[in-house]
């Protein structure tokens, strides 16, 4: 098992650094109070057409793509900690001049308007979408055959679907809208 798509994001307390080509000033129409800057997203790429996708609005820094591929000519096996990921981050948040993300030591609840639910906050990087993968060999030209029939194999009370182009199986909710946590799916990785 190992992990081969992180997206996260931090709050920070400074003034952030702009690295992206465009900037925008975002303000609340009502009151035509300046809220925060806004940045356009901006590619930092690696080798073997790899790249990693950095945000940064106000005092938050976001993102996404694949650590465990950057600077690597495969993905087949990719880092086994979600630690291995951070640091790859870190690393291209360092050459920006941008915070490091790091770990949290506290949630705290913060109050909102009446009726609306608390929101929450942390000192720390919060990990929003987090893919983990094992990759098997299933014997060369099986691979369409072993996606066809294990999609249809039910798994934790989700319905099984095989893709139109026979390469990919998941299984989503009886509402057919997906799931907020968990998308498991198998694929032929070669294609």
């Amino acid at each position: 098992m190992f992990f081969d798509w992180l997206r996260m994001y931090q709050d920070h307390a400074q003034t952030l650094p702009v690295i992206a080509d465009q900037l925008f000033l975002v303000m609340d129409t009502q009151t035509g109070e300046y809220l925060h800057t806004k940045q356009s997203a901006f590619k930092h790429g690696g080798s073997f057409s790899t790249s990693i996708t950095i945000r940064i609005s106000g005092s938050r820094i976001t993102m996404e793509g694949n650590p465990s591929r950057f600077g690597r000519a495969d993905n087949l096996f990719g880092f086994e900690t979600i630690d291995e990921c951070v640091e790859v981050y870190n690393r291209i948040l360092k050459s920006y001049g941008l915070p490091e993300f790091t770990k949290g030591k506290k949630i705290q609840f913060l109050a909102g308007e009446d009726g609306k639910k608390a929101t929450r906050a942390t000192d720390g990087a919060v990990i929003q979408e987090l893919h983990v993968t094992t990759n098997i060999s299933v014997g060369q030209g099986n691979a369409d055959d072993f996606i066809k029939a294990i999609s249809t194999l039910p798994y934790r009370q989700m319905i099984p679907r095989l893709h139109t182009n026979g390469k990919t199986a998941d299984w989503m909710t009886k509402s057919l809208k997906g799931s907020d946590l968990i998308y498991p799916s198998v694929y032929n990785k070669a294609h």
